[in-house]
């Protein structure tokens, strides 16, 4: 067969350029999607392939199904709970027969404009949590890519989410704190955990507890985010008697900070984290914590990508997961 053409029956030397053209694709996509090349979606593939079909230029559809490629992106390695993620989502994948690839955004707003473009046609799909909604660049260039993403925890409306009910979850910790007598709830998050610190806001407001002075966000991270809030909120004349933190780890920074103050925890300070951590069970003081049920947001996420990839036409979804309140020594709420 000539390089560069395909021949169809009743049309003589049929261009590869015009089939390009007729399907609305470039050459090179037509003829990545013909030798089966992982730089092309499946979808795309998929459809080129029908096409051939159709005009006879194959005889029967390739097979060209495969386990496929998606990407996870995450904000970070380093923690606790982003590594717990991770291994969840693997696990989730090898279900289901995934190939899964990660990467980390540092944190970065503007890191999809600097994410390795030229491989982004060897995914599949792509599932993302820490995206801000409010970058309008980074959610132009994702509907660029013109395959399925799905985002966690962003409360996206242009792509599917799914998110924990960080809104539910923060109004019955505190609800729980006032039944168990606490007047002063303070809470103490850092620079990355706006999201949750809004939230405490806003069901502190609703139960008529928001007190500004007893809010602090620390430029440093974990445990010594912690430290740091336990020292400005305990230089008050009125320090707070319980504190509900971002995550997990700044529990445990203001749990030995109370401890070398003579604060006893939770008889003169009541502590509340989120994330479940394995750390939030095995510490000296066993920690009472938001689990997001983390499994339940993946598996979800999973699904709604894989309908996506097959196919599947739909407006974007906005799922919620319930949470649950997991109490242990820090907080008998």
């Amino acid at each position: 067969m000539p390089c560069g053409s395909i021949i169809i029956p009743g049309v003589i030397g049929l261009k590869q350029k015009e089939f390009a053209a007729m399907l609305g694709v470039s050459e090179s996509t037509v003829s990545k999607a013909l030798r089966d090349s992982n730089e092309i979606s499946l979808a795309v593939r998929e459809r080129i392939h029908a096409e051939a079909v159709r005009l006879g230029y194959e005889k029967k559809p390739q097979n060209v199904r495969r386990r496929l490629n998606i990407l996870v992106s995450v904000p970070e390695f380093r923690s606790e709970y982003y590594g717990e993620v991770l291994g969840i989502i693997n696990t989730v994948a090898r279900e289901r027969g995934l190939n899964i690839f990660a990467a980390e955004t540092n944190f970065d707003n503007d890191w999809i404009n600097n994410f390795f473009p030229p491989r982004y046609g060897f995914f599949d799909g792509i599932i993302i949590e820490g995206l801000s909604d409010k970058n309008d660049k980074n959610v132009s260039r994702l509907k660029r890519l013109d395959i399925p993403v799905v985002t966690i925890n962003t409360r996206s409306d242009q792509f599917d989410d799914i998110s924990y009910d960080i809104d539910a979850s923060m109004l019955e910790v505190i609800e729980r704190l006032i039944a168990s007598g606490r007047k002063r709830i303070g809470f103490v998050g850092e620079d990355n955990s706006l999201g949750r610190e809004i939230a405490f806001r806003k069901a502190a407001g609703k139960l008529g507890t928001l007190d500004e002075s007893l809010i602090f966000s620390s430029d440093q991270r974990f445990a010594a985010a912690g430290t740091e809030g336990f020292e400005k909120l305990f230089s008050l004349p009125e320090p707070p008697d319980a504190i509900v933190c971002a995550y997990d780890y700044i529990v445990i920074g203001i749990l030995n900070a109370a401890a070398n103050a003579g604060i006893s925890v939770p008889e003169k300070l009541a502590l509340t984290g989120n994330d479940n951590l394995r750390a939030a069970s095995s510490y000296r003081l066993g920690i009472t914590t938001i689990d997001q049920k983390s499994r339940d947001i993946y598996e979800k996420a999973v699904d709604i990508l894989l309908a996506r990839i097959n196919g599947e036409r739909f407006e974007p979804v906005r799922i919620k997961i319930k949470s649950e309140i997991i109490v242990r020594e820090t907080a008998l709420i």
